[in-house]
């Protein structure tokens, strides 16, 4: 043991945002909708003749990401190891760069085992200007020497060594805390669901132009752009590094393969984040190597505790899904597993509908205040923040069964969605290939419309309103075009010359003219706050205004 202040016995410090009081840590009270933090309130000193202690850290996969905080993977440890102290520090949004800073400061609580279940944020959390769609992707330039010194080889090359070099470097850093301070360390390796959650991943550039070597490198890279996802490389690092060491290794895409799962379970709630069955056969896992005697029964999550995270599924990740078909398809499937887990969540599934086709701030509206005070609180995990106009989500919630909505939410099929956000091209991509439109509802005077440009000419096609009428000026790099919009719905088709830009993905600007009227504008979207009242919607765009 080294003392309740570990190596520095006596200098207590923060372990995240657990402040030392006392003898213990204490954290302030979580906002109302949540923070990235366990709901540990306190943290103990470790006592001598205490029993063994387990400390669980890694990213929002080992948080219980969805069901957390009412069911998470170190509570469900802890049910599997009686007369064992497990201490949850799992957060969302943890990178190897946050772990390591976890890790030192949890030195303070002398943990006898340390549970390591992270990958998933490394390469676009850590690496995250390598990303193809990060607005730097600084790695572009070496890329390409690579690529012209090597061929398709040194390209893949350049790839794994620029995602193991830097990763190498810290888990070089966990195993000198480990050895410093005694920790037994139980390896997980995180597994990405490979079936039943379609996606593709969006193109680099160069991919215009049929090379097909940067799309395999960006196979390498993957989870910097579409979600977090631990790449191969990862996966691979991480079980080198706990062989390499002897640690306790526990193999998450082996245990949760299609080929490993009992028929009708799926394990996992989205492209990496598990659902009540994964997290109790990774945890059962962790307890083996752990313990090696009997252990105990994890305590089943109630059912709006399922409910919830399977709203959380439906909504957090939506806009992640690429392909419309399967997004509606899975979307309605959702919404039927959260209604059979509890069918009173039929109440929260409509105040989302209300929310989302406000004209202003979900946290304003009557609707949000109802579901914090209800049984099924939705936090800022389970998709209040990605508030965009998003027609499927709408729909697989109902709202076409709503006589308020039904005349308003009749919208052809197959039908992608765009709103303004972060990713929120992959589904205009998604909507170019399968035909259908994207729905856009616009409060700022210019917004930038994702466009993939190539060596040929493009034709696009709006169609808008706008309160008063005006014109509408689209532009792209050295090229721009101006069209008339009037207050009912204009269509106007402009060509977007291939000269415009360079190939590769581009903002298509769209800048609109002020609102006639802003004072009137404001007080509309206050009084349609206050009744809850839905805005209009159309099936081919949302109504287009602006207010300077």
């Amino acid at each position: 043991m080294n003392g309740p202040g570990g190596d520095d016995v006596g200098l207590r410090r923060p372990i995240q945002v657990w402040r030392p009081e006392g003898d213990r840590w204490v954290r302030p009270a979580p906002g109302p909708f949540g923070d990235h933090h366990s709901a540990q309130q306190v943290l103990e000193p470790r006592q001598d003749g205490g029993p063994p202690r387990v400390l669980l850290v890694g990213e929002s996969v080992a948080a219980g990401y969805l069901l957390a905080p009412g069911h998470t993977p170190a509570g469900v440890l802890a049910d599997l190891l009686p007369g064992h102290d497990v201490v949850d520090l799992a957060r969302t949004d943890e990178t190897q760069a946050s772990l390591l800073e976890t890790l030192e400061a949890a030195a303070q609580l002398e943990p006898d085992v340390v549970v390591v279940w992270a990958g998933n944020n490394w390469v676009q959390g850590d690496l995250a200007r390598m990303s193809p769609g990060h607005v730097e992707a600084t790695h572009r330039p070496t890329l390409g020497e690579a690529l012209r010194d090597g061929g398709p080889a040194g390209a893949r090359e350049w790839a794994r060594t620029a995602v193991v070099g830097p990763l190498s470097a810290g888990l070089d850093r966990i195993e000198e805390l480990a050895q410093r301070h005694r920790w037994r360390l139980v390896v997980v390796v995180p597994a990405v669901n490979e079936q039943g959650w379609p996606h593709v991943d969006p193109p680099m550039v160069g991919e215009a132009r049929g090379v097909g070597t940067v799309g395999e490198t960006h196979g390498l890279l993957r989870g910097t752009a579409l979600a977090p996802m631990a790449t191969p490389p990862v996966q691979d690092l991480l079980r080198r590094w706990a062989r390499r060491g002897g640690h306790a290794l526990v193999d998450v895409p082996a245990l949760l393969g299609p080929r490993r799962r009992p028929e009708g379970e799926e394990g996992f709630f989205d492209y990496c984040h598990h659902d009540v069955a994964g997290i109790e056969r990774v945890m059962r896992a962790v307890a083996a190597v752990v313990h090696d005697g009997p252990l105990g029964r994890p305590t089943p999550p109630a059912g709006p505790v399922v409910a919830t995270a399977v709203v959380g599924a439906l909504l957090h990740t939506a806009h992640r899904l690429v392909d419309p078909t399967a997004r509606r398809h899975l979307l309605a499937r959702w919404r039927d597993e959260a209604l059979r887990a509890d069918p009173s969540v039929q109440a929260a599934l409509e105040d989302v509908v209300t929310t989302r086709l406000s004209r202003g701030p979900a946290v304003l509206t009557a609707a949000q205040r109802r579901n914090l005070a209800g049984p099924h609180r939705l936090g800022l995990m389970h998709g209040w923040r990605p508030q965009g106009l998003d027609a499927d989500v709408l729909l697989a919630l109902g709202a076409g069964r709503d006589p308020r909505l039904a005349g308003r939410m009749a919208a052809p099929a197959p039908v992608g969605t765009w709103a303004p956000g972060a990713r929120t091209w992959l589904d205009h991509r998604a909507a170019e290939r399968g035909g259908g439109s994207t729905h856009l509802r616009v409060v700022a005077p210019v917004i930038a419309v994702p466009h993939l440009q190539d060596d040929t000419d493009h034709p696009r096609t709006l169609t808008a309103r706008l309160p008063a009428g005006g014109p509408v000026r689209l532009s792209l790099g050295r090229w721009s075009a101006t069209v008339p919009v009037g207050p009912d719905w204009t269509t106007a088709t402009v060509v977007v010359p291939a000269a415009a830009a360079p190939p590769g993905l581009h903002p298509l600007r769209v800048h609109l003219p002020p609102h006639p009227d802003p004072a009137g504008a404001l007080a509309e979207a206050v009084r349609a706050l206050l009744d809850d009242e839905p805005a209009d919607l159309h099936p081919v765009l949302a109504e287009l205004w602006a207010v300077r």
